[in-house]
C-alpha cells in the first residue's frame, strides 16, 4: 500500500487493482489526500467492490476511473459527482439497468460498459456531447434510444452480442462516427438514414438476421452498402410522401388542399428546454415567401392581428400541407417586415436584406439561415452597401444576390447592386441603357439565363412598365411591354388584384425593337380576404384563407387577423388559358365601377354610416319610395327621380345627405373661384358609364377626395360641400348638357389663363362663362329682362306684400299657353345663346357645338351657386369638371330636371310640357324655390303638421266643395272645383308628400298666386285623370308607408295621432378633410393636362413627392393651327426656385425666350428677354443694385444700351455701338488698345478675367438728368465718345424758355469747338477749358471701363444662368422640412441600448466556471454593498450639514454687522440688510427640511436595499441554515 501511494505522488496515478478489496477501507480518501490530494486516475479493477463512498467525491481532479471486472449491481452515485471525469470503465460488472443522473456526467468521453446485464440505456446518456467511445457489447439491450444520434462526438459503437431488433433512425445523423460494430444480433434491417454516414469506415453486421436484399449489399462492402442505404431512404420517402399526401380538390386548372397546423407541438431543444409551439402562421403583410423544391418558406412580416413586426420562420412542404413554426439559432434578424429575401440555390440557404422593423427603422443588413441546419449567421460585408431601405426586389445569379430599387431615406430609388454570396463583397455594377425609374415593390425575375426582367412597382403611383437588364452586356432595355407571367399585386386603389397577364418574350429577341403585348390570362380565382403566392417552375402557388370549395372563414376573425392561411393552392402555367372576356368587360373599364367594387371589399374598414342605414334614414327611404311612386304614376314620361342612390358600399342613401358641408382648413378654399378651381384641378374628371343615365353609385365626398376621381355627379356633391361649408347657397343640379360638355372636350374651347390675360388687357371685368366670372342672370336679371319687355315686375321681398288685384282671366289656361309657346321656341332654336363663337372673342364656349336634331339626352350635373350669400349677387352655374361660371341665362346648359342640396330636394315644374319629355331650358327657368308651381319640393323646409291639424284643413276643403266651387276659379259645381282645386294644388300645396300639406296659412290667398304657375307643378291633369281620381275621394292622401302606419292605428282600434312625417337625416359622411401633401399635390398623380382651342395647359404639384424637379408648377403651350401640332408659344411657371425663375416664355417661331425672376435673384434681375443672334435685354430690380441699373439691352455685335435711375452722379443712360464687323480691323483704337495696358489696375483686372472677344467701339454715349443747383449751360446732359473720329462732344440742358442748348467737341488733335446759347455769359479760358478735356479723357476711359465691366457682367449672367439650370435647387417649404425630419427621426434614430447597472458587479468576488458564492461570501458581499450605501448616505448627510452651518454662521456674522453699526447705516443699507438676511433664513429653512427628509429616507433606502439583498439569487446562500 506504502509504494502504491508513493507512486501516486509521483505519476498522479493510484492503482489499487487486484487488491482483493470488498469495499475501499476507511480512511481510504483522507489518506490517499494526504500523499496527492490531485490524482487523475484511479484503478480498482479485478477487484470485488460493490459501491463507493460518498467520500471520493474529494477526488475533484478524478479524469480516469477503471471499475472492471467487479460486484458492482448499479453504477455508484458518487461517480456522476465527479465533475472531470473522461474515461469510466465498468466492464465486467453485475449492472442491469442504468440511472439518468448519468447524462450530467458531461465531460465523460470513453464510457465502458460490455459484459453487464443492461437491457436498457436512459435517454439522458443522449446528453453526453463530448462522448467519442461507447461500449455496449454483451448486454441484453432491445433497443437503443431513439435520439442516440445526438452524440454528434461519438466516433466509435460497440452493440454487439445483445438483443436489438432495430436501430433507431438517428443514428444516420452520427458526424464523427468511424466504426460500428453490430454483429450477434438480430437485426432484419439497418436505418435507410445511416447511408449519409459519411466518416463510416467499418461496419460490422455479421451474424445478424438480414433479409437477403441488405445481406447482398453487406458482403459487396461498405461503400456499396451505404450507397443502398441511401437509395432505399429515398424510396421510403417517396412511399412516405404518397401515403401521407393529402388529396387535393380540383378547383378549375387548381388542385385545392387543406393546410393543416399543430397548435401545442412540444419541441425539444439545447439545454433540455421544450417550448411548446403555435404553428398556425397567422396573416401578415410585408412577409417574403420562397419556394424552394417541395418547401415554402415565410419570414418575417407584420401581423394583422396586432400590427407587430415578427422574425418567424414558417415553412411547409407540399407534399404535407403541414405548417411548421421553425425553431432557428445563432444570429437571428430583428424582428421586420418589407425586407426581401433570395434562396441560394447553390448553397441551399436563405438570403434576407433590409426592411423595417416594428420601430419603423429602415434596415440594410444582411442575414442568412442555412435551411440544413435551420442556423442565422450575420456575415460581415465589404464595399459600399445600399442605403436602408424597404420594399426593395432581388434575385439570385450566377453566385450573387442582386438587389434593385427600394424606399430608401429621402424617396424611391433605381439603384442595382450585387453581393458576391462567397466574398460578400459589395458592388455596384456600371450599366448603360435607359434604367427604369426609381420604384418600389415591383416585380423581378432572371430569364433566359442573363436577363433580368423588373416590371410594375410604385412611384408614387403604381407602375405597369417592363424593362429588361442583359448581364452580358450590362445594358437596360424598355421593353413596350420561352413567356413572362405577372400575377398579384396592388392595383391603383390599394386592393389585392388577382388578374394574371402573359407576354411571350423569345430568346434571343432584340427587345429594342420588338414590341410584346401583354395578354390577360385567366387567373381563375376569385376575391380572398387575404391571399400571398410564388411563381416557381412554371407553377403558381397560392395561400389564401378558405375557399369555396373547402368552407370560408370567419370575415370578423379575418378582419382582426385572428386567423391563418388554411388553404393551398397550385396551378401549372401550362395549364392555364387566356382569359375570354365577356362583352361587358372588352368595353372601357369603368374606374369608377372599379372604385366601388374595391370598397365593398373593404366595407368592414369604412365608418359605420357607410354600411348601414339608421332607424331616421329607413322611415325616409320608405317616405321617398312612394313619393317616387306617386311621380312615377302623374308623370310617366318624365325622368326618374334620383333620390336615393347607392353609396361606394351598395348602400341606398338619400341624395340630399351625401352632401356634407364642410370647411377646410386652407384659406384658398374660402372663396368662390379658389374653390372651383381647386375641384377642376385636384379631382380627375371622367365621363357617365351610361351618359343617358345618372349613375346607379353615388360616393361619398369624403370616398372621392381619397380616390381623386369623379364623375360629374361626383364633383358636384364635392363642390357643394365644399361651398355650402364656406358659407355659399349652392346647389346640385341635374339636367341635360351638350356631349362635350358632358366629357369635359374643351377643345373648342380658349384657355381660361388666355381670357383672363385678355380680358386684364381690355380692363374689361370677367364676364359669364370664364374664369373669375361672376353671374349676370338670376332673379335680377329676370326682373330686368321683364322690364326691358314691358311686363309688370314683382317688387323684391319685403316684409309686408300687397295683395294683387284679383284677376278674373283663367290663369291655366293663360300659363299652358305661355309654356306651349316657350316650347316652339326652344325647338326651334337648339344652340343656347352662348354658341355664337363671337360672344366670346373667336373662341366658342362649351356647348358651342352644333347639336343634333331634337332634344338632348345627355345627362349631366353642375353646381348652381344661388344670389344673397357671401356677397354672390346674382345666380350662377358653374361647371365642376373645369371650374368655369356662367350666368343662368347664358349657360351651354340644356335642360333641368331637379336640383337639391343637403336640406332639400325640388322637382323643376317648368317644363313646357309636365307630360312629356320636354325640357326646362336653364335661361327660361326661374330659381325661386319658395314658388311650388315652378318647383316641387320633396321635403317641407318648416316644422310639420300632425294628422289632427291636416284633418281640420281636409274640413275645409269639403266646405269650400260644398258652396260649389272656390273663389278666382271662374267656374261652379264639381267641374269647377276640379279645375280650382287643380290650380290651387300647381301653386300652392305639394301633394307628392305624406299628405297634403298646405303652404300658405290661409285658403283666401292661394288662388291668386297661380298666375306664377308656367304649365308645371303637379297641377292639371295626368294620364286624363285629375287630382280626384288620383286620390279617390277626393281626401284621402296618396297611399305611403308612413300613411299607411297612421291609418292602421293601435291594436284597440284607435287611430294614431301625433306621429310626424319623416324630416331629412343628418348627413351619413365624416366631415371631409383633405391631406397637405394631398392638397399641395392639387392634381391626381401630381399633373394634370386640359386641351383648349388651340392650346394645351398642364398644372403640376406645388409640393410634396410628386412635385417636379426643376419646381415647374404649370405649363401652357399655343399652337397656331386647331389640330395643335404647329407650337407657337411656350409658357412655364416655377415656384422655389432657389435662382428665382418664375416664369418663362419660349415663342420657338420666332426664337425668342423670356424669364421672369423674383426679387432676390442673383445679379438682380428682373426679366431677360433673348432674340437668338440678335439681342438681349435685361430688366433688373433696382433695389437689388447699387449701380441703380434698370435695364441692359444688347444688339449682338451692333451697340450696348444702359439705362439707370436714382444715382449720385445723375447718370441716366449709357451705350456702346461697335465698329461694323465689315470694317474693323486689327487695331481696335486707342481705347481698346488702353485695355492692354497693364499700368492701370482696372485694367489688369479686367484682363485677369475670362471674357469672350472684346469687340471695338465706335462710338459712346452717356446722359445724365438735370441738376437744378446750376445753371443749364454749366449742367452736361450728353457725353459722346467718337472713339473711331478721336473726338468728345458734350451737349449741355435745355435752358428756361430755350429751344437750343450749349455745346462743345474736343478733337483729340488740339482743335475745339464751342457753341455757347447765352450771349451775356462769360466766356470759357483756355486754362479751363484744357482742363476740362483732361477730365473727359478720364471720363472716356471710366467709361470705356464700364462698357466693358457690363460685358463681363453679361458674360457672368449667361455663365450662372447656365450653372443654375444644369444645377437647379428648389427652397424647401417648412412643413415639408418639418415631415421629412419627422420620418427620419421616426425611422432612423439610431436606438440607445442602455445596459442595466449591476449594482452588485463592485462587491461580487472572482468566480471560476459554475461556482457560486458561499455563504461567507455572500455575507461578506452584503456587509460591503450596505456598507457601502451607509458610507454615501452619510457623505450626504454631511454635505447638506456643512451647508447648513455655513448658512447660519454668515447669517449670525451678519446680525453681529448689523448691530454694531446700525446707527450709522442708511435707510438703503437696512433695506438691503433686511432683504440678505430673509434669503439667509429662507435657504436656512429649506437646508433643514432637506436634512430631515434626508434622514427620514435613509433608514428606509437601508431596509429596501437590505430586502434586495435577501431576494437577490446571487446571494442565496445567506437564507441557508447554519
Amino acid at each position: 500500500m506504502e509504494e502504491r501511494l508513493q507512486e501516486a505522488r509521483r505519476t498522479y496515478r493510484l492503482n489499487m487493482g487486484y487488491a482483493s478489496l470488498a469495499q475501499l477501507p476507511t480512511g481510504f480518501v483522507e489518506l490517499v489526500k494526504r500523499y496527492n490530494p490531485h490524482i487523475t486516475e484511479l484503478e480498482l479493477s479485478s477487484n470485488a467492490i460493490t459501491d463507493l463512498p460518498d467520500s471520493l467525491e474529494q477526488f475533484q481532479y478524478l479524469r480516469i476511473l477503471r471499475l472492471k471486472y467487479n460486484a458492482l449491481r448499479k453504477v455508484p452515485s458518487v461517480i456522476t459527482r465527479l465533475p472531470q471525469l473522461m474515461i469510466l470503465e465498468l466492464s465486467g460488472n453485475q449492472i442491469s439497468r442504468l440511472d439518468e443522473s448519468i447524462g450530467s456526467m458531461l465531460m465523460l468521453r470513453e464510457l465502458d460498459l460490455s459484459g453487464n446485464t443492461i437491457s436498457q440505456l436512459p435517454e439522458s446518456i443522449c446528453n453526453l456531447a463530448k462522448l467519442e467511445v461507447l461500449q455496449l457489447t454483451n448486454n441484453r439491450l432491445e433497443l437503443l434510444p431513439d435520439n442516440i444520434g445526438e452524440l454528434q462526438s461519438l466516433t466509435k459503437l460497440d452493440i454487439s452480442t445483445n438483443s436489438l431488433r432495430f436501430l433507431p433512425a438517428s443514428m444516420g445523423t452520427f458526424k464523427k462516427i468511424q466504426r460500428i460494430d453490430c454483429a450477434n444480433n438480430i437485426l432484419a434491417r439497418v436505418p435507410p438514414s445511416m447511408g449519409h454516414l459519411k466518416n463510416l469506415k467499418e461496419f460490422n453486421l455479421r451474424y445478424n438476421s438480414l433479409d437477403d436484399r441488405f445481406r447482398a449489399k453487406v458482403d459487396e462492402g461498405l461503400s456499396r452498402l451505404l450507397a443502398f442505404l441511401r437509395d432505399e431512404e429515398e424510396r421510403e420517402r417517396l412511399e412516405e410522401i404518397e401515403r401521407l399526401k393529402p388529396i387535393g380538390t380540383p378547383v378549375g386548372s387548381y388542385l385545392e388542399y387543406r393546410c393543416k397546423a399543430e397548435v401545442g407541438q412540444v419541441v425539444r431543444v439545447g439545454g433540455g428546454h421544450e417550448p411548446s409551439l403555435d404553428n398556425r402562421c397567422w396573416i401578415r403583410t410585408g412577409h417574403s415567401l420562397t419556394q424552394t423544391g417541395s418547401m415554402l418558406l415565410v419570414f418575417g412580416g407584420q401581423l394583422v392581428k396586432d400590427g407587430s413586426a415578427v422574425n418567424e420562420v414558417f415553412w411547409m412542404t407540399i407534399d404535407r400541407m403541414e405548417w411548421h413554426l421553425q425553431t432557428c439559432t445563432g444570429e437571428k434578424p430583428s424582428p421586420r417586415y418589407n425586407h426581401m429575401a433570395v434562396h441560394d440555390s447553390e448553397n441551399h440557404r436563405l438570403i434576407v436584406f433590409g426592411g423595417r422593423t416594428g420601430e419603423r427603422k429602415r434596415l440594410n443588413d444582411v442575414h442568412f439561415l442555412d435551411l440544413d441546419t435551420f442556423v442565422w449567421y450575420k456575415p460581415v460585408t465589404e464595399g459600399a452597401s445600399p442605403t436602408p431601405r424597404e420594399q426593395a426586389v432581388g434575385c439570385f445569379w450566377a453566385g450573387s444576390m442582386v438587389v434593385f430599387g427600394g424606399h430608401a431615406i429621402g424617396g424611391r430609388t433605381n439603384d442595382l447592386f450585387l453581393l458576391e454570396l462567397t466574398s460578400w463583397q459589395w458592388t455596384q455594377p456600371p450599366m448603360g441603357g435607359t434604367a427604369p425609374g426609381p420604384r418600389s415593390a415591383s416585380a423581378i425575375c432572371i430569364g433566359h439565363g442573363n436577363l433580368m426582367f423588373v416590371h410594375g412597382g410604385r412611384n408614387n403611383f403604381v407602375l405597369s412598365d417592363l424593362h429588361m437588364a442583359d448581364w452580358v452586356t450590362r445594358t437596360w432595355t424598355d421593353i413596350s411591354f420561352d413567356h413572362l407571367y405577372l400575377f398579384g399585386g396592388l392595383d391603383e386603389l390599394g386592393a389585392q388584384s388577382f388578374s394574371m397577364y402573359r407576354v411571350h418574350l423569345p430568346p434571343g429577341e432584340n427587345y429594342t425593337a420588338a414590341k410584346p403585348e401583354w395578354m390577360e390570362w385567366d387567373s381563375e380565382l376569385p376575391y380572398n380576404k387575404c391571399r400571398t403566392c410564388t411563381l416557381y417552375n412554371g407553377t403558381v402557388s397560392v395561400y389564401q384563407l378558405g375557399s369555396n370549395t373547402l368552407g370560408r372563414v370567419n370575415d370578423e376573425d379575418a378582419e382582426k387577423g385572428l386567423v391563418f392561411w388554411d388553404v393551398f393552392k397550385a396551378a401549372k402555367l401550362e395549364v392555364t388559358k387566356m382569359k375570354v372576356l365577356a362583352v361587358e368587360e372588352m368595353k372601357p373599364k369603368n374606374s369608377k365601377r372599379a372604385r366601388v367594387a374595391h370598397t365593398i371589399n373593404i366595407s368592414g374598414k369604412m365608418p359605420r354610416s357607410f354600411s348601414v342605414q339608421s332607424a331616421q334614414e329607413g322611415r325616409v327611404l320608405t317616405y321617398v319610395q312612394d313619393y317616387v311612386r306617386v311621380f312615377e304614376e302623374l308623370y310617366p314620361h318624365r325622368r326618374p327621380l334620383y333620390l336615393t342612390p347607392k353609396n361606394e358600399c351598395s348602400v341606398p342613401k338619400l341624395v340630399c345627405s351625401t352632401i356634407r358641408p364642410s370647411q377646410l382648413l386652407y384659406t384658398e378654399l374660402y372663396d368662390l373661384e379658389g374653390c372651383c378651381s381647386f375641384v377642376a384641378d385636384f379631382l380627375a374628371y371622367e365621363a357617365l358609364e351610361d351618359p343617358l343615365h345618372p349613375p346607379e353609385y353615388l360616393p361619398s365626398p369624403m370616398s372621392v377626395l381619397n380616390h381623386q376621381a369623379g364623375d360629374c355627379f361626383d364633383l358636384s356633391v364635392v363642390l357643394a360641400s365644399l361651398l355650402i361649408g364656406a358659407g355659399y347657397h349652392a346647389l346640385v343640379v341635374v339636367g341635360y348638357a351638350p356631349t362635350d360638355v358632358t366629357l369635359n372636350d374643351q377643345s373648342a374651347t380658349q384657355c381660361p389663363v388666355l381670357e383672363r390675360e385678355k380680358m386684364a388687357a381690355a380692363g374689361v371685368k370677367p364676364r359669364g362663362g370664364e374664369p373669375g366670372a361672376r353671374s349676370h342672370g338670376g332673379a335680377a336679371g329676370a326682373r330686368r329682362a321683364a322690364a326691358a319687355d314691358g311686363e309688370m315686375v314683382q317688387p323684391a321681398h319685403t316684409k309686408y306684400v300687397r295683395r294683387p288685384a284679383v284677376s278674373l282671366q283663367s290663369k291655366v289656361l293663360q300659363a299652358a299657353q305661355e309654356a306651349a309657346s316657350k316650347a316652339d321656341e326652344i325647338d326651334q332654336t337648339p344652340r343656347s345663346v352662348a354658341d355664337d363663337p363671337q360672344d366670346s372673342g373667336g373662341y366658342p364656349v362649351p356647348g358651342g357645338r352644333p347639336t343634333s336634331q331634337g332634344r338632348c339626352k345627355t345627362v349631366h350635373a353642375w353646381v348652381l351657386v344661388m344670389a344673397g350669400k357671401r356677397e354672390v349677387n346674382e345666380h350662377v352655374f358653374i361647371e365642376p369638371s373645369s371650374g368655369r361660371r356662367y350666368p343662368v341665362n347664358a349657360s351651354p346648359y340644356a335642360g333641368i330636371e331637379y336640383i337639391w342640396n343637403h336640406r332639400n330636394f325640388w322637382v323643376c315644374m317648368q317644363q313646357p310640357e309636365p307630360h312629356s319629355d320636354s325640357r326646362a331650358h336653364p335661361s327660361h327657368t326661374t330659381f325661386d324655390l319658395s314658388n311650388p308651381a315652378a318647383w316641387e319640393a320633396v321635403f317641407e323646409d318648416r316644422s310639420l303638421k300632425t294628422l289632427n291639424e291636416l284633418n281640420l284643413e281636409e274640413m275645409d276643403l269639403r266646405q269650400m266643395e260644398s258652396r260649389g266651387g272656390t273663389r278666382g276659379f271662374g267656374k261652379t259645381g264639381a267641374a269647377g272645383f276640379d279645375a280650382g282645386m287643380a290650380a290651387m294644388t300647381g301653386a300652392n300645396y305639394s301633394m307628392l308628400g305624406l299628405v297634403m300639406k298646405p303652404k300658405t296659412p290661409t285658403l283666401s290667398t292661394r288662388p291668386n298666386s297661380v298666375a306664377a304657375a308656367t304649365g308645371g307643378g303637379l297641377s292639371g291633369r295626368a294620364g286624363g285623370r285629375s287630382i280626384r281620381d288620383i286620390r279617390g275621394d277626393g281626401l284621402t292622401p296618396p297611399r305611403t308607408a308612413d300613411s299607411y302606419g297612421e291609418s292602421r292605428g293601435s291594436e284597440d282600434g284607435e287611430q294614431v295621432e301625433k306621429e310626424w312625417v319623416p324630416t331629412i337625416p343628418p348627413s351619413w359622411v365624416p366631415k371631409l378633410s383633405i391631406p397637405r401633401d394631398a392638397f399641395d399635390m392639387r392634381c391626381p398623380r401630381g399633373s394634370k393636362v386640359q386641351l383648349y382651342f388651340r392650346a394645351q395647359h398642364e398644372i403640376m404639384a406645388l409640393f410634396g413627392e410628386c412635385s417636379r424637379w426643376d419646381g415647374m408648377v404649370e405649363k401652357l403651350t399655343m399652337f397656331e393651327d386647331h389640330e395643335r401640332t404647329s407650337v407657337v408659344e411656350y409658357r412655364e411657371n416655377f415656384q422655389r426656385r432657389k435662382d428665382k425663375l418664375r416664369e418663362r416664355r419660349v415663342y420657338p417661331k420666332k426664337d425668342t425666350i423670356i424669364e421672369y425672376f423674383d426679387a432676390g435673384s442673383a445679379f438682380g434681375m428682373k426679366d431677360i428677354i433673348t432674340v437668338k443672334n440678335e439681342s438681349r435685354v435685361i430688366n433688373f430690380y433696382t433695389s437689388a443694385r447699387l449701380d441703380g441699373l434698370l435695364r441692359r439691352e444688347e444688339q449682338e455685335g451692333h451697340k450696348f444700351i444702359e439705362t439707370f435711375v436714382n444715382r449720385d452722379d445723375r447718370l441716366v443712360y449709357r451705350s456702346a455701338t461697335y465698329v461694323p464687323e465689315g470694317v474693323r480691323s486689327s487695331d481696335a483704337g486707342d481705347s481698346d488698345a488702353a485695355l492692354q495696358d497693364d499700368s492701370d489696375p482696372r485694367r489688369r483686372k479686367l484682363k485677369s478675367r475670362e471674357v469672350k472677344k472684346v469687340l471695338p467701339m465706335a462710338k459712346m454715349t452717356e446722359k445724365f438728368a438735370r441738376f437744378t443747383e446750376c445753371s443749364a449751360d454749366a449742367d452736361v446732359a450728353k457725353r459722346v465718345y467718337y472713339l473711331s473720329d478721336n473726338r468728345i462732344r458734350l451737349e449741355y440742358h435745355f435752358g428756361e424758355d430755350r429751344i437750343t442748348n450749349s455745346g462743345k467737341v474736343y478733337n483729340k488733335d488740339g482743335q475745339s469747338h464751342i457753341l455757347q446759347i447765352d450771349p451775356l455769359a462769360d466766356r470759357y479760358d483756355a486754362g479751363a477749358l484744357l482742363e476740362e478735356y483732361q477730365s473727359l479723357l478720364v471720363a472716356e476711359k471710366d467709361c470705356s471701363q464700364a462698357v466693358r465691366d457690363s460685358e463681363w457682367e453679361v458674360a457672368e449672367i449667361l455663365r450662372a444662368r447656365v450653372t443654375q439650370e444644369l444645377n437647379i435647387t428648389l427652397d424647401m417649404p417648412y412643413y415639408d422640412i418639418v415631415r421629412i425630419k419627422a420620418e427620419e427621426s421616426e425611422e432612423e434614430t439610431e436606438e440607445v441600448e442602455e445596459s442595466a447597472y449591476d449594482y452588485l458587479s463592485p462587491f461580487l468576488p472572482t468566480l471560476l466556471g459554475m461556482a457560486t458564492l458561499s455563504r461567507e461570501q455572500a455575507l461578506e458581499t452584503r456587509e460591503k454593498c450596505l456598507k457601502a450605501l451607509k458610507d454615501r448616505l452619510i457623505e450626504r448627510a454631511n454635505i447638506i450639514q456643512a451647508r447648513l452651518d455655513e448658512e447660519s454662521t454668515a447669517l449670525a456674522k451678519r446680525q453681529q454687522n448689523f448691530n454694531r453699526d446700525r446707527d450709522q447705516m442708511s435707510a438703503e443699507e437696512e433695506e438691503e440688510y433686511e432683504r440678505a438676511s430673509e434669503e439667509s433664513m429662507f435657504r436656512i429653512s429649506i437646508l433643514e427640511k432637506r436634512l430631515k427628509r434626508h434622514e427620514d429616507q435613509a433608514l428606509h433606502k437601508y431596509y429596501e436595499l437590505d430586502h434586495k439583498l435577501r431576494s437577490d439569487t446571487r446571494l442565496a446562500m445567506l437564507l441557508a441554515a447554519n
